[in-house]
Parts: structure tokens; C-alpha cells; sequence
């Protein structure tokens, strides 16, 4: 139980703390339209989408996490509680053992994938990681590291990759 813990903290942390694959995701607006497609019937062309914020408030329950392109099963054993994260505008709130720990995360959705910078404060000391995040739909994808991943994947790259489903 205290190394699933240390897995899920560590991947939280790590991901949220995102292998993580493709860089799709819901960072930025798709491309314009071809001329004459997407038109409205009575002529006028349809706006563009703009790029919104990134909002990831809400609460998450880790479904999977990777290490080095493995996946870690012990890392989903224990209880949905000890599984779920709480976002808020800045601040990530991880429960496990009934115990919760926070952390303050940044968001730069402007980049592609958009960057998340995750910085726990331990003692008088901070530390960051740096990650990449996405969302699709109403899946989360974290994957971070001591350096910042280019890609959604975890092997060879010293990074972990978290996948959380809103509840």
C-alpha cells in the first residue's frame, strides 16, 4: 500500500503533475476553414473558433499511469479517494491515505501542447516540474518530468504520464 501510494504521489505529482502519444488535445482552436467551406446558408462565412483558456478546474480520478513507456497497475489499485485530484484555478489538491497534499501549478496554453509547470513546496524549498498537458473531452493527460516532455510519452524521457477522468 505505501509504494502504491508513493507511485500515485510520485505520478501525481510527475504528471500533474501527463507517454503520453499524441499532442492533440483542447490547448488551441483548429485550423481556419477552407474558403467556401463552412459557410452559413445564407452566404456569411461561419466565424473562426478562437483559442480559449485551458480550464482544468474540476475533480479528477487517476485511471492510468505510465512510467518509462510502462504502464504502473499499482499505481489504480487503491480506493477512488485515494486516486483523485482537485484543480482549481492554480492549485492541485491530491488525496491519498486520507491525506491531502497541495500544490500550485502554472498553465501556458499558448504553447503547443500547452506547458504546465508544477511547483511543490517542500520545507523552504521549491521544486518544479515541468510537463505538457491535454484535454479531450473529459480525460486529462498529464505527462512531466525534471525536463519538459515534447511529446506524450514516457520512454527514455525520465517522465511520467498521468490520465485522470473528470468525475
Amino acid at each position: 500500500m505505501r509504494f502504491a501510494f508513493g507511485i500515485l504521489l510520485s505520478a501525481m505529482v510527475l504528471s500533474l503533475t501527463t507517454g503520453c502519444g499524441s499532442s492533440g488535445g483542447t490547448t488551441a482552436a483548429g485550423p481556419a476553414p477552407a474558403p467556401g467551406k463552412g459557410d452559413n446558408k445564407d452566404g456569411t462565412p461561419t466565424p473562426t473558433p478562437t483559442a480559449g483558456p485551458l480550464k482544468l478546474e474540476g475533480t479528477y480520478v487517476l485511471i492510468s499511469m505510465e512510467v518509462d513507456g510502462e504502464t504502473i497497475p499499482e499505481a489504480v489499485k487503491s480506493s477512488e479517494a485515494d486516486r483523485t485530484t482537485k484543480f482549481t484555478a492554480d492549485k492541485m489538491i491530491s488525496n491519498a491515505r486520507g491525506k491531502e497534499t497541495a500544490l500550485t501549478y502554472k498553465l501556458d496554453a499558448t504553447k503547443s501542447p500547452a506547458h504546465i509547470d508544477i511547483i511543490m513546496t517542500e520545507g523552504k524549498k521549491d521544486h518544479t516540474l515541468l510537463g505538457i498537458v491535454k484535454l479531450e473531452g473529459d480525460t486529462l493527460t498529464i505527462c512531466n518530468g525534471r525536463e519538459r516532455p515534447t511529446a506524450f510519452k514516457t520512454k527514455g524521457n525520465q517522465a511520467v504520464m498521468s490520465t485522470m477522468k473528470k468525475k
